[in-house]
């Protein structure tokens, strides 16, 4: 039997060996001049970029979030679920994961410029070997400073946009989670006709037929304790570090799909900032209209229109000193407080 061989097909071991050595130099250039890859050893940034943890999931809800892991620190036997709010959830044995792992475009500041809310990798001056990983919140030349968690350059707050601060912005409680838990129900409170409301698994739903003009249903944050409180920028990342209760924090948003059924009247979602300041968004659907309100005191109005049986998302925040509405990802209504 006869066959024959393609030379064509073969790959010589002097071209293997060229090919390999170009992609070395390649990767060596690319590497030193272009990207690097850096190693996040601490949680200075969590949640959005974590050190070294542990990766625990709650038994009572499912939910998995980062508890970090410092050896300075004191470390408690048990944490409490960011989201359903069980407590005594066993640390046990430490299974450390490693920190995030970021890649680098290098020198991209020597052809742009750097732009506020950037995160950033820049160098110890005192030591070349050691990196930190921060966001950029004043730029050349600033005067900068902080009240009430807000950032001031010569007086002035500085804000974020919408996307921005959703980007930032650090999840407190998602009831498709938390509802499947039992200790779920003690931070929901129902003013009104206690029957006119019922759970449906993650929603609740209202029947007009039994409410009264004014029913609502309130979330509340809850110590472990199972009092009420304010919501406090707490993170579970850092439950191995906190010495104190944090402050309370007013930066706040919320999103809910909300359905329309049938029937007249009107439905809202408020945000509580404190005890004697919120904001509103209020829909009546049967007219089509809709209405912005902080305090009680009407700011604006518009046009929406909302088919029986159909759904809209809103989403209404507050930050930075600013106000703004969204229905079905579209910004209905905005203003700043200066």
């Amino acid at each position: 039997m006869n066959s024959a061989v393609d030379e064509s097909a073969q790959v010589h071991p002097r071209h293997l060996v060229e090919f390999v050595l170009v992609l070395f130099i390649a990767t060596l250039v690319f590497k030193g001049f272009v990207v690097d890859g850096y190693f996040v050893p601490t949680g200075s940034m969590a949640p959005g970029l974590v050190g070294l943890h542990n990766d625990l999931t709650c038994p009572e809800c499912g939910y998995t979030f980062a508890v970090g892991r410092d050896s300075d620190a004191w470390t408690p036997p048990t944490v409490t679920c960011p989201q359903c709010r069980r407590t005594e959830i066993p640390l046990g044995e430490p299974v450390d994961q490693p920190g995030d792992r970021l890649l680098v475009l290098k020198g991209c500041y020597q052809w742009l410029d750097p732009k506020r809310w950037e995160s950033v990798v820049f160098l110890n001056p005192n030591d070349a070997g050691e990196a930190y990983v921060k966001r950029i919140a004043g730029l050349p030349g600033e005067t900068i400073t902080i009240r009430g968690g807000d950032i001031y350059v010569q007086g002035r707050i500085q804000r974020k946009t919408f996307e921005q601060f959703q980007a930032l912005a650090i999840p407190v409680y998602d009831s498709r989670v938390a509802s499947r838990s039992k200790w779920d129900k003690d931070r929901w409170v129902i003013h009104g006709v206690t029957n006119s409301w019922s759970r449906v698994g993650a929603a609740w739903l209202i029947d007009s037929l039994h409410a009264r003009s004014i029913d609502s249903i309130a979330f509340q944050d809850l110590l472990p304790s199972g009092k009420p409180t304010p919501l406090v920028d707490e993170i579970p990342y850092n439950a191995t570090r906190l010495g104190s209760r944090p402050p309370p924090i007013t930066d706040l948003a919320v999103h809910a799909r909300l359905t329309y059924e049938q029937g007249t009247g009107s439905y809202a979602v408020t945000l509580n900032l404190s005890v004697h300041d919120s904001v509103e968004w209020r829909h009546y659907p049967d007219r089509g209209t809709w209405e912005m309100r902080q305090n009680d005191r009407l700011l604006q109005s518009g046009q929406r229109s909302i088919s029986s049986g159909s759904s809209v998302d809103i989403d209404l925040a507050y930050w930075d000193a600013r106000t703004e509405a969204r229905v079905d990802g579209q910004s209905l209504f905005s203003i700043d407080a200066d």
